[in-house]
């Protein structure tokens, strides 16, 4: 079933997308890779943070480069999105230390038991709950990122009069846009995840305070809070590198005239 649902999606990639849903297909099966070559070297007992970085890394220039091509929109893009990731990790980490999110929740703890899942895997639990919450998060990071740098330079390629300050300006109001359907896709992507075990707790009578102190919750809830928060933290890195970058093309051009 696996097989024909993936070439069920080849085939549509193929016809509407031609050349480019070829790319996209390919790029799937690269970043598919990655996350595979993550999960071993992290279980070898590789440090999960760096690990998770480099993965990040790999995963924007498959995405940006190879999909999208060498440009200055996917150029400001990657920079923005390393930067990006760097912060979070910091930030998160420090969140999630205190927060004592890690681990397989008590909720979930019966479903490995029943089929012999090992809890003694040796690893550090707090840094796997931090590289979930980015890698999970570097798929929308990427899409707003392009998103912005590209919409900020089609701006300034009509308006080629602005200043700095006027495309950063343009920049954020556009970035304001893609924020709200960015966020509704992280929202219902992670609700979705949670709605079989919101289900066993209404079934089994769990009080509302019961709920919302249990580890399941707390872990979803704020994985949700970190992607709203990854979500401005990239619209506002990418437009200000964008619009600086874009500026200082434009400088560097205009002495080269003169």
């Amino acid at each position: 079933m696996i097989l024909t649902l993936a070439f069920i999606l080849f085939i549509l990639m193929i016809l509407i997308g031609s050349d480019r849903g070829a790319k996209s297909f390919l790029t799937l099966i690269f970043n598919m890779v990655a996350l595979i070559c993550t999960i071993l070297l992290i279980s070898s007992g590789y440090n999960s943070l760096v690990i998770t970085f480099f993965t990040c890394m790999f995963i924007s220039v498959i995405t940006l480069f190879y999909q999208n091509g060498i440009n200055v929109k996917t150029k400001t893009a990657f920079i923005s999105v390393i930067f990006t990731t760097l912060l979070l990790l910091i930030f998160v980490y420090c969140i999630a230390s205190k927060s004592i999110i890690q681990g397989i929740p008590i909720e979930q703890q019966f479903e490995g038991e029943m089929i012999a899942y090992s809890k003694n895997i040796n690893l550090n639990m707090t840094d796997i709950e931090i590289s979930i919450i980015i890698i999970g998060l570097i798929g929308a990071i990427l899409d707003t990122s392009v998103a912005v740098a590209t919409s900020t330079y089609e701006v300034y390629t009509n308006n080629t009069h602005l200043n700095k300050k006027e495309l950063f300006k343009s920049s954020m109001n556009m970035g304001k846009d893609i924020l709200g359907t960015t966020m509704n896709t992280l929202f219902f992507s992670y609700i979705s995840e949670f709605m079989t075990l919101m289900i066993y707790f209404n079934k089994n009578k769990y009080s509302f305070s019961k709920i919302i102190n249990s580890k399941v919750f707390a872990q979803e809830f704020i994985r949700i809070l970190f992607s709203g928060i990854g979500c401005i933290m990239i619209i506002l890195i990418t437009a200000t590198i964008t619009s600086n970058v874009i500026m200082k093309i434009k400088n560097i051009k205009s002495k080269a005239v003169t």
